[in-house]
This record gives C-alpha cells, sequence and structure tokens, in this order.
C-alpha cells in the first residue's frame, strides 16, 4: 500500500486581497508593471497537519504579522534590498540564502521590499516536537528567532516546498525533508551531539534492509527508530552519509528498481504500480519518466 498522497487531497487557495489588507500595506511608491498583481497561494498538506504553505508572488507588501507558529521565509526573487524588523533588530535579506526565523508568539515588520516573491512555511509547536522527538527540547531551547545566512538552510527550505507543491512527493518523503530543515533552522550553533559511529552503522544497515524488504509498504521514520535504537535524527544523517542519498530518495529508487524486474516479467503496469508502492500507474510513469526518460510500457517493450 502506497503512502502516496495526491495534490487533491490537500487544501489549496488564493488569498483575496480583502484578507491581506491586515497583513501590511502596499506603498504606492512601490514600482509595479502594469497587471502584475500580487498572488498569495496557501496550501495546507493533508499529510502534514499543522504545516502550512505560502506562496507570494510579485509582493511590495510591508507585511506585519503576529506569529502563532514557528514561522520560517526565503525569498526566492528580489530585483534590490530587502529588510525586516524583529526583536528589535533590522536585518538585511539576501534572496535565495537568507531564511527568516519567527519563534511562536511573536511579531515581525518588513521595513523594506522591492518587488519580491518569497515562499513561507509554517509549523504548529506541536508539529515540531514530533518530528524533532527527542532533539527538540535541546535544539528548541538554544534559538529560534532571527535570520541565518547559510545558504545550505535556504536550499533545504526550498527542497522542502518543492515536495510540499508536487502532487507525486510522498508523505515519508515530505515528512523527512520537514526534519532536515527544522534540524538545521533551529539547531543554531550545530553542536547537536553525534551518535556512536557502530552504532549508527548498524542502524544504517538495518534500515537499508526495512527498505528493500517493505518498499511497498506505509513506512514511517518512526518505524525505523523504533526498529534501530537510534533517533531519526541521526539515523537520517549516517544514511545519506554512508548511502549517498537522503532515505526518501534510497526508497523512491527502490520503489524503482523493483518496478522494472516486474516489468521485465511481463506483469501490467497497473499491477506493477500496486505491487511496488505508487500511487497508481499514472505515478509509476511520471517517476519512470522523470528518473529514466522513459515510460514503463516503453521500458518493457525495450526489454523484451
Amino acid at each position: 500500500m502506497s503512502e502516496h498522497t495526491s495534490e487533491t487531497d490537500d487544501s489549496c487557495v488564493v488569498l483575496p486581497e480583502a484578507e491581506l489588507e491586515p497583513a501590511g500595506r502596499v506603498p504606492r511608491t512601490t514600482p509595479r508593471p502594469p497587471g502584475l498583481a500580487e498572488r498569495v497561494l496557501v496550501r495546507r498538506p493533508a499529510d502534514m497537519p499543522g504545516v502550512e504553505h505560502w506562496r507570494v508572488e510579485a509582493s511590495t507588501r510591508l507585511w506585519a504579522l503576529y506569529h502563532e507558529r514557528y514561522s520560517f521565509c526565503v525569498a526566492h526573487h528580489s530585483p534590490g534590498p530587502q529588510s525586516w524588523k524583529y526583536r528589535r533588530h533590522t536585518y538585511g535579506m539576501q534572496a535565495g540564502t537568507t531564511t527568516m526565523r519567527i519563534a511562536p508568539g511573536e511579531t515581525h515588520v518588513t521595513t523594506q521590499v522591492p518587488l519580491s516573491s518569497f515562499q513561507v512555511v509554517t509549523v504548529e509547536p506541536t508539529m515540531v516536537a514530533l518530528e524533532l522527538s527527542t532533539q527538540s527540547t535541546a535544539i528548541c531551547h538554544r534559538s529560534c528567532g532571527g535570520q541565518t545566512d547559510r545558504p545550505m538552510i535556504a536550499r533545504l527550505f526550498l527542497s522542502l516546498c518543492r515536495a510540499i507543491e508536487d502532487p507525486d512527493a510522498s508523505r515519508f518523503e515530505r515528512r523527512a525533508l520537514l526534519r532536515q530543515f527544522l534540524f538545521a533552522a533551529l539547531d543554531a550553533d550545530g553542536k547537536q551531539r553525534e551518535a556512536s559511529s557502530r552504532v549508527c552503522d548498524r542502524a544504517v544497515m538495518r534500515a537499508r534492509e526495512i527498505l528493500r524488504s517493505q518498499s511497498a509498504e506505509n513506512l514511517s521514520l518512526e518505524l525505523f527508530e523504533q526498529e534501530t535504537g537510534v533517533s531519526r535524527y541521526h539515523l537520517e544523517r549516517s544514511f545519506q552519509a554512508k548511502m549517498g542519498v537522503p532515505i526518501h530518495r534510497y526508497l523512491k529508487l527502490v520503489r524503482l528498481e523493483q518496478a522494472q524486474a516486474l516489468l521485465r516479467r511481463g506483469l501490467s503496469a497497473i499491477d506493477v504500480a500496486r505491487s511496488t508502492g505508487f500511487f497508481d500507474s499514472a505515478h509509476m510513469t511520471r517517476t519512470f519518466r522523470a528518473e529514466l526518460g522513459i515510460t514503463p510500457g516503453a521500458y518493457a517493450r525495450a526489454t523484451k
């Protein structure tokens, strides 16, 4: 049974101007090309309760918001300087590299913005605690607010946003990317204690066995944590270091490999998709095209 959740399962709306007005004023002095309007698309993934994603296009709004959740923002386009004020400090932002981090119960104010496009992810505190598990207390008590200019964190954020918007991304992949981003964004000093190398090596091998033997099942990192006795944080880091790819991508490659083997045996695309954990044959076809540049049918014909 696949854990894939299609886009139709998510709540996705475009916010009307009337709902945006309380979020901040739009200066008349900021130039805007004719016919180009601000657009805010809000997505609430059904498989990530407590998480909300905003894609904001062509905004000149001076946002002034109170945040009930952990909030993170990365701009992906800006023709000029941007700045924002938080905790009595004014920060300058760079598109694509700066990550804004706002703690629950606090307010931020945009002080300078050109015609900018950016993405925002908000996460309920209970969801942060759930995803970070035993690491959450150590991380969240150290720091959350302010700005980080580490490009790696911004890249993790954008990977998470792409997975939220991708109808083919699985719950397993989305939550793995959410955890990776939260650990990086909230671990301000980067001094999380590493687990024993020998223990992690054994855990990686056990995780690989589970991925290969149960690839069609609805897997979760909670299961791997229970099976290996290693926290999901250390397991994910160790797995990528040893195997060269994250756990969620390894699972996709295993499913693809097993689907190829069944197609070579002459099974139909529908049966293969059902047996290997894809949502349906259309999902498998999109994965084949993205990874191999060929459809399952063309692959089956070429290997006869």
